[in-house]
C-alpha cells in the first residue's frame, strides 16, 4: 500500500466523523424549528450597536481608573451618533487601550478615536474644549494646568491639525516617564506661541 493510500485510509474515520457531526448539528436545528436561512447572521444596525456601546462606555466613565479612558468615555458618549459606522464596534476596545502603559498604543488608540469621530471643525473644537478644560481640573502637573488654559483660550484661533497635534502632546505631557513630559509640554508651546504670533 502507497503513502498516499494509507494516508487516504488514515483520514477516512474523521471525515465520516465529520459529515456526522454536521448532520446532527443540522438535525437538530431542524428540530429547534430553524430553517436554513435562520442560521445566518443578520446585521445590527448603527443605533442598536450603539445601545449595545453606551453602558460600556458608561460604565468606564464611572469607574475606570484612568482620566483618559473617562474623559474620551464621556467625549464619545456625547458625540456618539456622529462616530463612522465602521469604527463604532471597536470603541470600547481604543477606549480601554487609552490606559495602556505603552505610549505606543495610547497614541494609536487616540488617533484611531479621532479618525472615527466624523465631526466638522467647529465641532472638533467643542470637544477639544472638553479636553482642556478636563485637563486643566484633573492634571497633577502645574505646568500642563497653564497650557491647557493657555490653550483653552486661544482655541477658536487653533486650526485641526493644531488641535489634533495638541491631543497627543497633552497626553504625553502627563506621562510617568519624567524624560518625556519636558519634550512634550516644550512641544506644546511651540505650538502655541506659533499661533500667538501668526506662524502657520
Amino acid at each position: 500500500m502507497s503513502t498516499r493510500q494509507i494516508n487516504r485510509f488514515l483520514n477516512l474515520p474523521f471525515l465520516v466523523l465529520f459529515v456526522f457531526t454536521v448532520a446532527a448539528i443540522s438535525e437538530n436545528l431542524y428540530a429547534a424549528g430553524a430553517a436554513p436561512t435562520a442560521i445566518k447572521a443578520e446585521r445590527i444596525d448603527k443605533e442598536d450597536l450603539a445601545g449595545i456601546i453606551k453602558p460600556m462606555l458608561e460604565g468606564y466613565l464611572k469607574n475606570h481608573p484612568n482620566p483618559q479612558v473617562r474623559l474620551w468615555s464621556m467625549v464619545l458618549l456625547v458625540n456618539i451618533d456622529k462616530i463612522d459606522e465602521q469604527q463604532l464596534s471597536a470603541i470600547p476596545n481604543l477606549v480601554v487601550q487609552l490606559g495602556n502603559k505603552d505610549e505606543n498604543i495610547r497614541q494609536i488608540a487616540l488617533i484611531s478615536i479621532r479618525e472615527a469621530l466624523t465631526l466638522d471643525q467647529k465641532e472638533w473644537k467643542g470637544v477639544m474644549g472638553t479636553v482642556f478644560r478636563t485637563i486643566a481640573k484633573t492634571t497633577k502637573y502645574p505646568e500642563v494646568k497653564k497650557l491647557a488654559i493657555k490653550s483653552l483660550g486661544m482655541l477658536q484661533d487653533l486650526d485641526e491639525e493644531s488641535l489634533d497635534s495638541l491631543m497627543l502632546l497633552f497626553e504625553l505631557a502627563q506621562d510617568n516617564d519624567r524624560e518625556i513630559r519636558p519634550v512634550a509640554t516644550a512641544a506644546i508651546v511651540g505650538i502655541l506661541e506659533k499661533k500667538t504670533t501668526g506662524g502657520g
